[in-house]
């Protein structure tokens, strides 16, 4: 999967797919474009560069940051045997990643 495939894959995940249209943005990955009182309003999407939004998905989705051995450990504290090994990525990624493969399951 590549960064611009996790980004559409986590806003479908996070935000109600019937008022969002996601699609590529030149400048930062993705822009979500969100119905609200009756006006489209768009805005740029991605946790993988944006630290406060993977932040708020990680606490959203009950996802636990485990380091050791040089090496993320990522698991979701809902269900305990779900534990994905990340290696040594940059944590939103894996934090991203996290979810996705949550919401395979």
């Amino acid at each position: 999967m590549n960064d611009l495939d996790i980004c559409k894959r986590i806003a479908e995940i996070d935000l109600d797919s019937d008022f969002i249209e996601v699609y590529e943005d030149e400048y930062d990955g993705i822009c979500v474009k969100k119905l609200y009182c009756g006006l489209v309003i768009a805005e740029r999407y991605n946790p993988l560069t944006d630290d406060a939004l993977c932040f708020q998905l990680m606490v959203k989705y009950n996802i636990e940051i485990n380091r050791q051995f040089n090496a993320v450990y990522v698991v979701n504290r809902k269900d305990d045997d779900s534990i994905v090994f990340i290696g040594d990525m940059v944590l939103n990624k894996a934090i991203c990643l996290a979810i996705i493969e949550a919401h395979n399951q």
